[in-house]
């Protein structure tokens, strides 16, 4: 359904033979790929897609494999989009008869579905899977706001910074369902392709302030705070070099937020704080502690903004809950 998220499991189907199922009821008839393992492990593969109209997202984690787009299949489907393709973990090789692309780790390369092509797909240990994310960009799409694209195809992108605002946008709309909102899929469709252009280096510009971008990296923002917040040390130049963006552009997006830098950090803190207070497991910790490992530098002030926030202080809510 389009708006909706998807997903394809191996784990649905019958465990003495899922690859050769997964071969014959998804590869084949909705991708037109012919498959087959290549990993000591047993068949394993999980797709995540969601259909936005004049965009196709997929994600995809699973065991190594080979796979084969032969001529047969991309004139039985006649697709000839664009794919890119985001190589998160593992190795990925793809090669047609002129080219042959190698990305091993992060990487993302540009790709023409409508042409025979053969890959290798290779997880970096046996306690890890390949991680992909295809983004299927209809011919026209592209082209009209890219008209050189076909002369990128199959060039390597290994810009980490890039590709790590365009894996952060699409990480925030993992939650989001779609359905018949066409103003909220074109938007978020609209986004997506501004990343893809900023991307593939039509646009350069420092901060990246075209809708696409600016929501990337306001979805970067937040994913980092909400990673780094029990730093106590942590301070906006700290946030704006590893973002790779200005103190000013910084402050702009936290507008955005409706929160200050330090809303947001005593927010979460306060929530953290919270949450290990009602924690049985944290019971051999004093309240300075908790604070303390929550983020907090000053424990008077941790008492003071959660008494403001809880309406209660840390040891009657412990009191509350303690058995």
């Amino acid at each position: 359904m389009v708006g909706e998220w998807g997903i394809f499991s191996s784990a649905d189907l019958p465990e003495e033979d899922r690859c050769h199922v997964w071969r014959e009821t998804y590869s084949l008839e909705v991708v037109g790929l012919d498959v087959s393992s290549i990993d000591p492990r047993p068949f394993f593969a999980r797709v995540q897609f969601l259909d936005m109209g004049n965009l196709k997202l997929a994600r995809t984690t699973g065991t190594s494999g080979k796979y084969h787009r032969t001529p047969k299949l991309a004139a039985k489907d006649g697709r000839d989009d664009f794919t890119l393709n985001l190589n998160i973990s593992g190795r990925w090789e793809h090669a047609t008869s002129r080219q042959r692309v190698v990305l091993d780790g992060r990487g993302a390369t540009l790709l023409n579905t409508g042409v025979a092509a053969e890959g290798v797909t290779s997880s970096a240990s046996l306690g890890e899977y390949v991680d992909l994310a295809s983004l299927c960009i209809p011919r026209q799409v592209l082209l009209k706001r890219l008209p050189r694209a076909d002369r990128l195809l199959m060039s390597p992108i290994a810009d980490r910074k890039t590709l790590s605002l365009l894996e952060a946008y699409l990480k925030s709309i993992e939650s989001l369902s779609l359905g018949d909102d066409a103003d909220l899929r074109h938007l978020v469709t609209e986004q997506i392709l501004d990343l893809v252009i900023f991307m593939l280096g039509k646009e350069k510009c420092v901060e990246g302030r075209t809708g696409g971008v600016r929501a990337a990296r306001l979805a970067a923002l937040t994913h980092y705070l909400e990673r780094h917040y029990r730093r106590q040390s942590l301070s906006v130049d700290d946030v704006a070099t590893a973002l790779n963006i200005s103190r000013r552009y910084f402050f702009e997006l936290m507008d955005e937020t409706g929160e200050s830098f330090t809303e947001v950090l005593n927010r979460l803190r306060l929530d953290r704080a919270r949450q290990s207070l009602a924690d049985p497991n944290y019971r051999h910790l004093g309240i300075a502690d908790i604070a303390l490992d929550s983020g907090f530098g000053d424990i008077s002030y941790f008492y003071r903004q959660f008494r403001r926030r809880f309406g209660e202080t840390p040891g009657a809510l412990r009191a509350q809950i303690s058995p």
